[in-house]
Protein backbone atom coordinates (compact mmCIF):
# COMPACT_ATOMS: atom_id res chain seq x y z
CA UNK A 1 0.00 0.00 0.00
CA UNK A 2 0.98 3.24 -0.39
CA UNK A 3 2.03 5.62 2.03
CA UNK A 4 0.29 8.80 2.70
CA UNK A 5 0.99 9.28 5.91
CA UNK A 6 2.95 12.32 5.46
CA UNK A 7 -0.38 14.04 4.64
CA UNK A 8 -2.01 12.61 7.70
CA UNK A 9 -2.51 13.96 11.47
CA UNK A 10 -2.00 12.16 14.56
CA UNK A 11 -5.84 11.19 14.55
CA UNK A 12 -5.97 10.21 11.32
CA UNK A 13 -3.63 7.88 11.38
CA UNK A 14 -4.89 6.36 14.85
CA UNK A 15 -8.11 6.17 12.27
CA UNK A 16 -6.61 3.68 9.41
CA UNK A 17 -4.50 1.53 11.56
CA UNK A 18 -7.41 1.05 13.39
CA UNK A 19 -9.36 0.22 10.29
CA UNK A 20 -6.58 -1.53 8.71
CA UNK A 21 -5.98 -3.63 11.89
CA UNK A 22 -9.85 -4.96 12.28
CA UNK A 23 -10.13 -5.84 8.63
CA UNK A 24 -6.78 -7.75 9.22
CA UNK A 25 -7.99 -9.21 12.49
CA UNK A 26 -11.37 -10.77 11.04
CA UNK A 27 -9.34 -12.59 8.00
CA UNK A 28 -6.57 -13.70 10.16
CA UNK A 29 -7.24 -13.19 13.74
CA UNK A 30 -5.69 -11.58 16.24
CA UNK A 31 -3.04 -13.83 16.74
CA UNK A 32 -2.27 -14.70 12.97
CA UNK A 33 -1.85 -10.92 12.11
CA UNK A 34 1.49 -9.20 12.60
CA UNK A 35 2.32 -5.73 13.77
CA UNK A 36 3.80 -5.27 10.32
CA UNK A 37 1.21 -6.31 7.97
CA UNK A 38 -0.81 -3.94 10.49
CA UNK A 39 1.41 -0.83 9.32
CA UNK A 40 1.62 -2.01 5.56
CA UNK A 41 -2.21 -2.22 4.85
CA UNK A 42 -2.52 1.18 6.95
CA UNK A 43 0.03 2.70 4.70
CA UNK A 44 2.51 4.24 7.57
CA UNK A 45 5.34 3.15 8.87
CA UNK A 46 5.88 0.40 12.03
CA UNK A 47 7.96 3.05 13.80
CA UNK A 48 4.76 5.68 13.08
CA UNK A 49 2.01 2.95 14.20
CA UNK A 50 4.27 2.25 17.69
CA UNK A 51 4.64 5.72 18.42
CA UNK A 52 0.42 5.92 18.13
CA UNK A 53 -0.31 2.00 19.44
CA UNK A 54 2.91 1.04 21.95
CA UNK A 55 2.02 -2.54 20.88
CA UNK A 56 -0.64 -5.07 18.85
CA UNK A 57 -2.68 -4.92 22.46
CA UNK A 58 -3.02 -1.65 22.70
CA UNK A 59 -4.26 -1.49 18.87
CA UNK A 60 -7.23 -3.75 19.86
CA UNK A 61 -7.88 -1.87 23.12
CA UNK A 62 -8.43 1.24 20.64
CA UNK A 63 -10.81 -1.05 18.87
CA UNK A 64 -12.35 -1.50 22.58
CA UNK A 65 -12.64 2.41 23.13
CA UNK A 66 -14.28 2.54 19.55
CA UNK A 67 -16.78 0.01 20.75
CA UNK A 68 -17.39 2.21 23.71
CA UNK A 69 -17.13 5.38 22.92
CA UNK A 70 -19.45 5.15 19.64
CA UNK A 71 -21.60 2.17 20.14
CA UNK A 72 -22.25 1.90 24.06
CA UNK A 73 -24.13 5.57 24.02
CA UNK A 74 -26.23 3.92 21.56
CA UNK A 75 -27.05 1.37 23.03
CA UNK A 76 -27.77 3.05 26.61
CA UNK A 77 -28.76 6.51 25.52
CA UNK A 78 -31.42 8.54 25.52
CA UNK A 79 -34.23 6.58 24.74
CA UNK A 80 -33.51 3.98 26.87
CA UNK A 81 -33.36 6.80 30.03
CA UNK A 82 -36.97 8.09 28.91
CA UNK A 83 -38.19 4.22 28.92
CA UNK A 84 -37.03 3.86 32.59
CA UNK A 85 -38.51 7.59 33.18
CA UNK A 86 -41.85 7.21 31.51
CA UNK A 87 -43.22 4.35 30.36
CA UNK A 88 -46.53 3.99 32.70
CA UNK A 89 -48.76 4.81 30.03
CA UNK A 90 -47.12 2.38 27.00
CA UNK A 91 -47.43 -1.12 25.92
CA UNK A 92 -45.18 -3.20 27.40
CA UNK A 93 -44.73 -5.32 24.26
CA UNK A 94 -43.81 -2.29 22.46
CA UNK A 95 -40.91 -1.25 24.90
CA UNK A 96 -39.85 -4.41 24.67
CA UNK A 97 -39.86 -4.64 21.04
CA UNK A 98 -37.91 -1.69 20.53
CA UNK A 99 -35.19 -2.26 22.97
CA UNK A 100 -34.77 -5.60 21.20
CA UNK A 101 -35.00 -3.69 18.04
CA UNK A 102 -32.34 -0.92 18.34
CA UNK A 103 -30.18 -3.04 19.89
CA UNK A 104 -30.11 -5.92 17.60
CA UNK A 105 -29.70 -3.51 14.31
CA UNK A 106 -26.85 -1.83 16.49
CA UNK A 107 -25.36 -5.51 16.62
CA UNK A 108 -25.87 -5.90 13.27
CA UNK A 109 -24.00 -2.43 11.94
CA UNK A 110 -20.98 -3.05 14.44
CA UNK A 111 -20.99 -7.00 14.12
CA UNK A 112 -17.09 -7.27 12.58
CA UNK A 113 -16.01 -4.85 15.77
CA UNK A 114 -17.98 -6.81 17.67
CA UNK A 115 -16.94 -10.33 16.50
CA UNK A 116 -13.46 -9.24 16.61
CA UNK A 117 -13.57 -8.47 20.38
CA UNK A 118 -15.83 -11.02 21.30
CA UNK A 119 -13.51 -13.50 20.05
CA UNK A 120 -10.10 -12.69 21.65
CA UNK A 121 -11.87 -11.47 25.06
CA UNK A 122 -12.28 -15.15 25.87
CA UNK A 123 -8.21 -15.39 26.49
CA UNK A 124 -6.98 -11.50 26.95
CA UNK A 125 -7.73 -10.63 31.12
CA UNK A 126 -7.35 -6.68 30.11
CA UNK A 127 -9.96 -6.75 27.38
CA UNK A 128 -12.34 -9.02 29.17
CA UNK A 129 -12.14 -6.74 32.03
CA UNK A 130 -12.67 -3.58 30.09
CA UNK A 131 -15.87 -5.36 28.17
CA UNK A 132 -17.14 -6.41 31.46
CA UNK A 133 -16.47 -3.30 33.88
CA UNK A 134 -17.53 -0.65 30.00
CA UNK A 135 -20.53 -2.71 28.30
CA UNK A 136 -21.85 -5.81 30.23
CA UNK A 137 -22.04 -3.84 33.54
CA UNK A 138 -24.04 -0.82 32.75
CA UNK A 139 -26.57 -3.51 30.63
CA UNK A 140 -27.05 -5.20 33.38
CA UNK A 141 -28.12 -2.61 35.34
CA UNK A 142 -29.76 -0.43 32.82
CA UNK A 143 -32.24 -3.81 32.29
CA UNK A 144 -32.67 -4.07 36.00
CA UNK A 145 -33.84 -0.72 36.62
CA UNK A 146 -36.12 -1.55 33.85
CA UNK A 147 -37.34 -4.75 35.64
CA UNK A 148 -37.32 -3.02 39.08
CA UNK A 149 -39.24 -0.26 38.03
CA UNK A 150 -41.65 -2.99 36.44
CA UNK A 151 -42.02 -4.80 39.49
CA UNK A 152 -42.86 -1.12 41.65
CA UNK A 153 -45.51 -0.05 39.44
CA UNK A 154 -47.40 -3.35 39.35
CA UNK A 155 -46.09 -3.93 35.20
CA UNK A 156 -44.16 -7.08 36.46
CA UNK A 157 -44.85 -9.78 38.92
CA UNK A 158 -42.02 -10.19 41.55
CA UNK A 159 -38.70 -11.58 40.89
CA UNK A 160 -35.58 -11.13 41.47
CA UNK A 161 -34.32 -7.86 39.22
CA UNK A 162 -30.77 -9.13 38.61
CA UNK A 163 -31.53 -12.73 37.66
CA UNK A 164 -34.12 -11.04 35.03
CA UNK A 165 -31.52 -9.16 33.89
CA UNK A 166 -29.59 -11.59 33.11
CA UNK A 167 -31.58 -13.64 31.14
CA UNK A 168 -32.46 -10.76 29.13
CA UNK A 169 -29.27 -10.46 29.00
CA UNK A 170 -28.19 -13.08 27.73
CA UNK A 171 -31.12 -13.95 25.36
CA UNK A 172 -30.44 -10.78 23.52
CA UNK A 173 -26.63 -11.24 23.04
CA UNK A 174 -27.68 -15.08 21.83
CA UNK A 175 -29.94 -13.86 19.52
CA UNK A 176 -27.21 -11.23 18.08
CA UNK A 177 -25.34 -14.56 17.90
CA UNK A 178 -27.74 -16.61 15.97
CA UNK A 179 -28.11 -13.75 13.61
CA UNK A 180 -24.31 -13.22 13.48
CA UNK A 181 -23.38 -16.92 12.58
CA UNK A 182 -26.14 -17.22 10.31
CA UNK A 183 -25.63 -14.08 8.75
CA UNK A 184 -29.68 -12.98 8.57
CA UNK A 185 -30.53 -10.15 6.97
CA UNK A 186 -31.98 -7.78 9.34
CA UNK A 187 -34.80 -6.21 7.81
CA UNK A 188 -38.09 -6.21 6.54
CA UNK A 189 -39.73 -9.71 8.19
CA UNK A 190 -36.75 -11.41 9.24
CA UNK A 191 -36.01 -8.58 12.12
CA UNK A 192 -39.90 -8.71 13.01
CA UNK A 193 -40.26 -12.25 13.59
CA UNK A 194 -37.44 -11.91 15.75
CA UNK A 195 -38.89 -9.42 17.78
CA UNK A 196 -42.26 -10.93 18.13
CA UNK A 197 -40.86 -14.04 19.28
CA UNK A 198 -38.56 -12.57 21.63
CA UNK A 199 -41.15 -10.17 22.89
CA UNK A 200 -43.70 -13.92 23.62
CA UNK A 201 -40.84 -15.40 25.05
CA UNK A 202 -40.02 -12.77 27.60
CA UNK A 203 -43.37 -11.77 28.08
CA UNK A 204 -45.28 -15.36 27.99
CA UNK A 205 -42.31 -17.75 28.68
CA UNK A 206 -42.62 -21.27 27.45
CA UNK A 207 -45.12 -22.88 30.14
CA UNK A 208 -48.36 -23.60 28.74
Amino acid sequence: MVRMEGTMNGSDKSRVILDAALAIFLVKSYHGTTTKEIADAAGVSVGTMFRLFPNKEDILMGLVSELVDNVVPRLFGESMEKVLHDYMGTDMECIIRSFVHGRLLLFHENKDLISVIHAESAFNPRLKEAMFTRLYSPMKVMIEKFIALGIERGRFRAVDPAAAARYIGSSVLYTFLDVWYQDLDLSGRTLETIETEFVDLIMNGIKK
